[in-house]
């Protein structure tokens, strides 16, 4: 028997649980009096998460044997499993008067004092406990743990470093160690110690949630998604593991699979609020903010303090909701006022709807809640740019050196070279310039989100075979008789915000912003007629029921804006020029303004842009391509529109705004307003790249800039075909 029991012990080891469990109970048919094999086997179900079952036969081991310690620390164990903790206590203060230095007894009754919330006796155990062991790393782990429960966070990190100092393979010590850099915004320094905790006890699903969410905070989103799936093999039913797994498909741009993780948790959860934000953001991020925005309201209503402020500010911004959306972030700063990353992201809204000194002030409230915070940096110098104080511009220096998540490394390279080009240090500008796009294309690379040159020129063809002069003779006289959407297009960067800044202070213009409702209203002509709105094989199947109805549906979206009072609602999304002959079928009465400006400042300007959802800036090629792209469909439409378009040459504009001003005015049909030269003082929010620029009177210092950065981009001047 002595042999057999040896095997199962063997068994058991290994982590062969239903072996050993099998010889246990084999044992015990034969001898039903061995204490050992009845305590072990009831070790068996607390590990298989019987813990009800571990109680009954770990006592009636106890009964048999009452003087074996360790049959007292595994019952305490069980005990505490079942959240028995005062039972548990007296179960290890047993096991410790039957050998009174025992470290497994030491431990057991730490962690049900610590259960018990009675802190100060479990630290003074553990203390003793680390004194009595001085190789044994469990101690100094367990007070890790306690310190960093009772938020003693440099007392936990010296615990955990001293649990590695006694056994650098201490899986638990390597976890907290690696949880505890992560919580403090080090995931570089806590990515081998997570990494280390996996590869030591795969076994235990917290190191692979942990390791993901570090592996998610540098932007290493597959990856993630990996350590995502090994953890739901451990654990298959964890669903913050599910909810993590969606949040690096979110990443990487995998929406259907995102919205499979969260809609499978919500299924055992109904009210699980991160499932329910993670669908929120699925939403958002697929344009879709009037699903998104309740969903966000009702993840904050179940867990108020869950951090779902930032995805609802962003979809109430999107909608247009600014008020609301500002609102927001001050109440999350109200509820958590020692917290610096709600007031950097009220600080790019304020800036954006136009108080300038108000948002300076916020973002220096988080510098002075958390000095050196990158991202307070990188909007203070959006916003600033050469007024930065060299106490600012020095931190902002250090920011680009240090190891940050993707897009803050990146934003803080463009912050820089934001910084040298006002101070007309250009050299240094392209420099940062230059390692922000690079290290942009490959961020968007490992997304997967990377732009496709050849997609582009094979829509732009698919565009001009479609809209030709058959189908506007076709088409003649459908869509909706009204004057009140006015469109203004070009390429980003080519002053489409001046324009709509200068139309919307006309008291009889509401300026709309950038909207998607065109690309929006096609998607539902193409989904009416069964085609594909990118593929544009449906175009040929309109009917005058179709168009009209999409028609409704976006004069019914403008409505939504401002009542429907004014008479003109200017949409100022730059890349409507791809669309133009679906904007006149819709709307054949519609203003269209064409922005135009030296495509070689247009091209400077879009490479020195941190665009947030533009793919093709980040390369001099794409951007050429784009712009011979763009010039063709303007050809196109200039041939075969059944409408006349306003041409708005930037330069004119800024060297004479009064009498250019003047002819936009006229080009909507209104009359002369002495407002429309006053839009700088307009208090509107502008969602614009150009914070700063568009609170300023209009000047003429960028027009010729391409010419600081000439040499840096000669390769981008002669892919461009006929410059200017």
């Amino acid at each position: 028997m002595t042999d057999r029991f040896q095997e199962a012990l063997a068994l058991h080891r290994s982590g062969r649980l239903d072996e050993a469990a099998r010889l246990y109970v084999e044992i015990l048919q034969e001898n039903p009096w061995h204490a050992d094999s009845l305590n072990l086997l009831g070790v068996v179900w607390h590990q298989k998460g019987h813990a009800e079952k571990a109680v009954e036969l770990i006592r009636r081991a106890i009964q048999m044997t009452p003087n074996q310690p360790h049959f007292f620390v595994n019952l305490a164990s069980a005990l505490r499993a079942l959240g028995r903790h005062g039972e548990a206590v007296d179960a290890a203060r047993i096991a410790l008067d039957r050998r009174p230095r025992l470290a497994e007894a030491q431990l057991a009754l730490a962690l049900s004092l610590q259960a018990l919330g009675e802190r100060e006796e479990a630290e003074a155990t553990l203390l003793q406990m680390g004194a009595d062991h001085p190789f044994d790393s469990r101690g100094p782990q367990a007070l890790g743990n306690l310190y960093r429960e009772a938020g003693r966070f440099d007392e936990a990190l010296m615990a955990f470093q001293e649990a590695l100092g006694r056994d650098g393979n201490d899986a638990g010590a390597h976890l907290g160690l690696g949880t505890m850099l992560l919580t403090r915004g080090k995931p570089w320094e806590a990515e081998p110690h997570l990494r280390r905790a996996t590869e030591l006890a795969p076994q235990v699903s917290a190191g692979w949630l942990n390791y993901g969410t570090c592996l998610i905070r540098q932007g290493r989103d597959a990856e993630a998604a990996d350590a995502f799936r090994k953890g739901l093999e451990v654990a298959p039913n964890d669903v913050q593991l599910a909810v993590n797994l969606g949040q690096a498909f979110l990443g990487m741009g995998r929406l259907t699979e995102a919205e499979n993780c969260f809609q499978e948790v919500l299924k055992r959860q109904p009210d699980f609020p991160a499932a329910i934000h993670g669908l929120a953001d699925v939403r958002r991020e697929a344009d879709r903010h009037e699903e998104a925005i309740p969903l966000y309201e009702k993840a904050m209503s179940l867990d108020p303090s869950g951090g779902f402020h930032v995805g609802l500010t962003q979809s109430l911004w999107e909608v247009g909701e600014v008020d609301r959306a500002i609102e927001v972030l001050k109440s999350a700063i109200d509820r958590e006022p020692n917290k610096a990353d709600p007031r950097v992201i009220l600080a790019g809204m304020l800036a954006t709807a136009g108080d300038l000194e108000a948002a300076v002030d916020v973002c220096r409230q988080a510098l002075r809640l958390e000095p050196n915070y990158a991202s307070a940096l990188i909007e203070l110098a959006r916003i600033r740019r050469e007024k930065l104080t060299p106490e600012e511009t020095e931190a902002l220096g250090r920011v680009v050196q240090i190891p940050l998540p993707p897009t803050q490394r990146i934003a803080a390279h463009f912050a820089w070279a934001s910084v040298a080009d006002a101070r007309e240090e250009f050299a240094e500008a392209a420099e940062h310039l230059a390692r922000g796009n690079a290290l942009a294309n490959e961020y968007r690379q490992a997304k997967g989100q990377q732009y496709d040159p050849r997609a582009w020129s094979d829509y732009v063809e698919r565009i001009i075979r479609a809209f030709d002069d058959r189908f506007f003779a076709r088409t003649r006289g459908w869509g909706r008789e009204t004057e009140r959407p006015v469109f203004i297009v070009g390429l980003p960067r080519s002053g489409t915000t001046l324009v709509e800044q200068i139309l919307a202070s006309h008291p009889q213009v509401h300026g709309a912003g950038e909207r998607r409702f065109a690309h929006q209203a096609f998607v539902r002509a193409a989904q009416e007629v069964g085609g594909n709105a990118e593929e544009l094989d449906f175009v040929e199947r309109l009917t005058r029921d179709v168009v009209h109805q999409a028609a409704r549906w976006h004069e019914e979206q403008l409505n939504k804006l401002d009542g429907g009072s004014a008479l003109r609602v200017v949409d100022k999304m730059p890349e409507n020029y791809t669309l133009l002959g679906w904007i006149v079928t819709m709307f054949p009465q519609a203003r269209i303004i064409h922005c135009r400006r030296d495509v070689r400042d247009v091209a400077l300007s879009c490479w020195m842009t941190n665009f947030a959802h533009v793919r093709w800036t980040n390369d001099i090629e794409h951007i050429a391509g784009r712009i011979r792209g763009y010039r063709r469909l303007m050809e196109h439409w200039g041939r075969v529109l059944p409408t006349r378009w306003h041409d708005l040459d930037y330069e004119k504009l800024v060297a004479n705004p009064e009498a250019e001003s003047r002819k936009l005015v006229q080009a909507l049909g209104l009359k002369w307003d002495a407002a429309c030269l006053e839009f700088h003082q307009s208090r509107r929010y502008v969602k614009t790249a150009s914070v700063a620029q568009v609170r300023q009177p209009i000047y003429q210092r960028s027009v010729g800039r391409w010419r600081h950065y000439e040499s840096a981009l000669s390769g981008l001047w002669a892919a461009i075909e006929n410059p200017g």
